[in-house]
């Protein structure tokens, strides 16, 4: 009788190793098949500056998103191009930091771009009411997966 359970209780561990390795292999498969998605394999950021006055003026910096001299309660507009040269669609995912960052509304984000096609963003500040005059500042962030 001892013999019987001492056996069974052999086939109940078989059975749960071989079930813990099936559900690590389930699992190293679904990291290798979605990691690449989840990790963004390029990462730009662009500077975006702005300041706050009692005039409008332009301000053409290449360099970086310069939204130059605005009035309060205005809206500003720039807007950029994402290129994907590659063979294969990826995803953008966009995002702003710093001051401007409450005051920014994207066109669109989290957005694929097939391959050798590009993808105009609008970004577009509007300045409160309240702001205080002078300069503010922040960044866009934009995050490439695949």
């Amino acid at each position: 009788m001892e013999n019987k359970k001492k056996k069974k209780d052999r086939e109940n561990r078989k059975i749960i190793f071989l079930l813990v390795i099936f559900l690590l292999l389930v699992s190293v498969a679904i990291i290798i098949k979605f990691y690449p998605q989840v990790i963004p394999f390029d990462q730009k950021e662009i500077m975006m500056y702005l300041t706050v006055g009692n005039y409008t003026g332009i301000d053409l910096n290449v360099s970086a998103l310069a939204f130059g001299t605005v009035v309060k309660s205005s809206t500003v507009k720039r807007e950029i191009a994402i290129a994907n040269s590659g063979n294969n669609t990826i995803r953008a995912s966009l995002s702003v930091s710093g001051d401007l960052s409450g005051w920014t509304k994207l066109s669109e984000n989290n957005f694929a771009i097939l391959s050798n096609q590009n993808k105009n963003i609008t970004i577009s500040i509007t300045v409160p009411e309240d702001a205080e005059f002078g300069k503010y500042s922040g960044r866009l962030k934009i995050s490439f997966t695949r």
